[in-house]
């Protein structure tokens, strides 16, 4: 059992395929390979420990790796667990700044209604605004815009 940072792949549930990255894989070029390793020598450098599905704890939980056929590229999302993420909050705002969502429930999702509860709201550009601390007790905030197209 290798318990540290790993390259798998899933296919519908199920790990068919998994590489500690000491090697290179055989699945990409050189290039990638070798971005793959920059990605898991900063994960490792955090100091944050890797997912370990048995235990269900860690904080780097995957990499989805799609390639844009549009760019000829490959996108990377790094996924993580909530283990150590302390004061959530997520706020949404509209164009007046009339608050229209608000959580502390990093879990819950705007559903596009304000308050989650009244009617939809109308089509526009929400600023979005995420706070909280992170796994080593280094505040956060993230802002963003969520748009509502009918």
């Amino acid at each position: 059992e290798y318990d540290g940072f790993a390259f798998g792949f899933k296919r519908r549930g199920t790990w068919w395929k998994v590489e500690n990255l000491d090697k290179d894989s055989g699945l990409f070029d050189a290039e990638f390979e070798n971005k793959l390793n920059e990605i898991r020598t900063f994960c490792e450098a955090s100091g944050l420990p890797a997912w370990h599905p048995p235990k269900k704890e860690g904080f780097f939980r995957y990499l989805v790796v799609r390639k844009s056929f549009l760019t000829n590229q490959f996108l990377i999302k790094l996924v993580t667990s909530s283990d150590g993420m302390e004061n959530f909050k997520m706020t949404i705002w509209n164009r007046w700044g009339e608050l229209v969502f608000e959580t502390s429930d990093y879990r819950e999702g705007w559903n596009g209604r304000k308050l989650n509860v009244g009617k939809d709201s109308p089509q526009g550009v929400y600023v979005v605004v995420v706070t909280y601390t992170g796994p080593r007790g280094r505040d956060v905030e993230l802002k963003g815009f969520a748009t509502i197209v009918k």
